[in-house]
């Protein structure tokens, strides 16, 4: 069977997004670990992060730009 060249591309899009997710994913466990090492186990949780993002976010106006 022979793949088509739609096939591979998908296929090769699938891998890079994956890895992708994977490596942030390898970041931000890596970050929770050093916070909680650097005494600030208050700061390792990951609502902090993601109140943080979504605060960076509102600041710079992108949601509302993309929401528009």
């Amino acid at each position: 069977m022979v793949m088509r060249e739609q096939d591979k591309h998908f296929l090769w899009s699938l891998f890079v997004a994956l890895s992708v997710i994977l490596v942030w994913k390898g970041i931000w466990e890596g970050m929770y670990e050093l916070l909680e090492w650097a005494g600030l186990p208050q700061l390792a949780d990951p609502f902090v992060f993601l109140f943080i993002g979504f605060a960076m976010l509102t600041f710079s106006g992108i949601i509302f730009k993309e929401f528009d």
